[in-house]
């Protein structure tokens, strides 16, 4: 950040940086500078030029338009930004028709720049202009306000609603906000994240009217069921942040508690120690506590999928480790958090399980029926003396066995429960459909992670960067 901060004493007598000064250089450095604002127009211009063209043979498209946080003035020019076209479709196009002419549109418009395809509730095509610059071909109905007949229809709406509203300097602070979210890495409605989404930014920014006055809101004013903006209905989930253009639709249902949470706390800690770290990935990340000692707590899992769509992977693997988590805690293991990762491009799965003890009693209790059921006790002994270390009647007239676990270690315990000859065809039940090879299971080791696994394990071992500066 440039210049030299002002300072304030602290808790403690610590010096502390002025508020407005640490935003007012973060709002600089996040805002794009004149260079990138004239690629980003010329690209934008190019990208809308070639669409056009292509949309002109296809007499259902009414209109092409950008759209997004580029037409909002609200984009960010780093890492990368994105620049939407609309392809206004006639209101009576089948949904088939609708899907199939915008890939036609998309694939078209941008074969000299290797378009693929991306799916969110539909498929749209997506392409990179240059390092750094994605065009998005996102298909939507010309429909009234209100009459929504797919997931973007309310783009348009949004365009115009933030036009209205945002001023050039809330404009900066909403590239603020994302960059706030980013660093802590909050950013980002998809399923990977669960995070907040860059309109969500720009309806925080519009209901407080600055960076400053959403994170104090956040900081001192939000309790459980706290409500932002106008409802039409009740939500539920602790915070719900309403969409300005649909009251129906609370925009905080795709944060996670957990993001929300850390959200709240963030905001605190940034405004009881504000500083540019805070805007700064690398130290926002540096800054949490790591208590590597419990890596040898971590129970592994690795496995291979046939490719799919983003979200729908990390949907499902994330899914998987909670099931796993839950099925380890059944049969005894402290589980204490879970979590999962997916690298998209080679195709690999992980689910991370951090337990209180690696190994469990080598025997369980098994309870059996009561007298009460009379007719089920023989059935049960048949059942059950031959494989059980022992078997008797409880104070409540229950039988109860003794059996011994064939696997107490938590990684030889998981890996039968994976593996499907041992788990009589379960493990298509813990692990996601389309999975390839045997999973891999392990303990500890960090040899077989990469850079961004292990980074993923490693949260799960870690104390929250917010909840250490709180500290």
């Amino acid at each position: 950040m440039s210049g030299t901060a002002a300072v304030k004493k602290g808790r403690g007598g610590k010096k502390r940086a002025d508020i407005r000064k640490v935003i007012a250089d973060a709002r600089d450095a996040a805002r794009p500078t004149d260079v990138q604002a004239a690629r980003a127009k010329r690209l934008a211009d190019m990208m809308l030029g070639l669409i056009t063209e292509e949309a002109a043979k296809h007499p259902e498209i009414l209109d092409v338009e950008v759209g997004g946080s580029y037409r909002k003035g609200t984009w960010l020019a780093k890492p990368e930004m994105d620049v939407d076209v609309y392809l206004r479709f006639d209101r009576s196009t089948e949904q088939d028709r609708f899907k199939d002419v915008a890939i036609d549109v998309g694939r078209a418009a941008l074969r000299d720049f290797a378009p693929y395809l991306k799916f969110s509730d539909h498929p749209y095509v997506e392409a990179r202009l240059q390092k750094g610059v994605l065009a998005n071909v996102v298909p939507c109905y010309d429909v009234d306000e209100g009459r929504w007949q797919s997931a973007a229809d309310r783009s348009r709406f949004h365009v115009q609603y933030m036009t209205r509203r945002l001023t050039k300097r809330m404009k900066d602070d909403v590239r603020l906000l994302k960059s706030f979210l980013k660093a802590n890495g909050l950013y980002g409605a998809q399923v990977a994240t669960n995070g907040f989404s860059g309109y969500v930014a720009e309806v925080l920014v519009s209901h407080y009217g600055s960076f400053e006055g959403a994170v104090r809101a956040f900081a001192r004013d939000v309790v459980p069921g706290y409500v932002i903006g106008r409802a039409a209905r009740e939500f539920t989930g602790i915070i719900s942040i309403i969409d300005p253009i649909d009251g129906n639709r609370n925009l905080a249902a795709a944060i996670s508690s957990a993001n929300m949470v850390r959200f709240v706390l963030a905001c605190r800690a940034f405004v009881r120690e504000p500083s540019a770290d805070f805007f700064d990935g690398r130290r926002a990340k540096r800054s949490r506590r790591v208590a590597r000692r419990y890596w040898d707590n971590l129970l592994v899992v690795r496995f291979g999928f046939r490719k799919r769509a983003p979200d729908v992977i990390w949907g499902q693997v994330k899914k998987s480790a909670a099931k796993l988590a839950k099925k380890l805690a059944q049969d005894g293991f402290a589980v204490h958090r879970h979590g999962a990762h997916v690298e998209t491009g080679e195709g690999r799965g992980y689910l991370f399980v951090l337990l209180g003890a690696t190994e469990i009693s080598p025997v369980y209790v098994q309870y059996g029926p009561e007298f009460s059921m009379s007719e089920n006790l023989d059935a049960y002994i048949g059942k059950n003396l031959g494989d059980s270390e022992m078997m008797w009647v409880d104070a409540k007239g229950r039988l109860v066995a003794l059996k011994k676990w064939d696997d107490s270690r938590a990684d030889a315990h998981a890996r039968r429960l994976l593996n499907r000859e041992n788990a009589g065809g379960s493990a298509d039940a813990l692990l996601p459909p389309g999975r390839e090879g045997r999973p891999k299971v392990w303990i500890g080791s960090t040899a077989d992670l990469g850079a961004a696994a292990r980074g993923a394990a490693e949260e799960l071992i870690a104390t929250d960067a917010a909840i250490v500066r709180l500290s």
